[in-house]
């Protein structure tokens, strides 16, 4: 289907617009003008326009992507959407409101870094066994009073951050013992 230079510069122009009911607009229009998918690509160039991408279901902006850093924006909840994007190697949800990890996490198999800091963290999901590319998991700064015994199971990781928690000496101390290569920071 062609389209005119007006039309696209118009979509482009609510696109960019900071406004989210524009860039909502400008989403659902762009669904009904059957563009390319290289035209989605520039989308992502916010972590709100990102968000925004995840819970519009629009998702051939980011299937590429390797790192999505949702940083700062208080995130509670995590859509399921995020689960389709096999590639991401790097997932930043710093200052966040989760006080559990989404099981949708999990589900990012090629997942090499996780960044919590900052949060409400009060567990983790045992399916985080399921993370098996994970090298760096950064939870500084939650309220973590316990570990989860998979950790003791993810050789594969290189770091884990824990300073700022509720945790004990002695379950610390567990877990340098069983993962004596990780470097543990508390």
């Amino acid at each position: 289907m062609n389209h005119s230079i007006d039309d696209i510069s118009n979509l482009v122009r609510l696109l960019n617009s900071e406004s989210t009911e524009n860039f909502q607009l400008a989403i659902q229009i762009a669904k009904g003008m059957d563009l390319p998918k290289t035209f989605y690509k520039g989308l992502t160039k916010t972590k709100y326009s990102c968000w925004l991408c995840l819970n519009e279901e629009l998702m051939a902006p980011l299937q590429e992507m390797t790192t999505l850093d949702f940083s700062f924006m208080g995130i509670k909840n995590l859509p399921a959407q995020l689960g389709q994007l096999k590639q991401l190697q790097t997932l930043k949800l710093d200052y966040h409101r989760l006080s559990q990890l989404p099981e949708v996490v999990t589900q990012l198999t090629s997942l090499e870094t996780l960044e919590l800091f900052y949060g409400m963290l009060h567990s983790l999901p045992a399916s985080l066994a399921q993370l098996t590319q994970l090298k760096h998991l950064d939870l500084r700064q939650n309220r973590l009073m316990t570990l989860p015994e998979v950790l003791w199971q993810m050789p594969q990781l290189k770091t884990i951050q824990l300073t700022g928690n509720l945790l004990t000496v002695e379950q610390i101390q567990a877990l340098k013992e069983a993962l004596p290569q990780t470097k543990i920071m508390y």
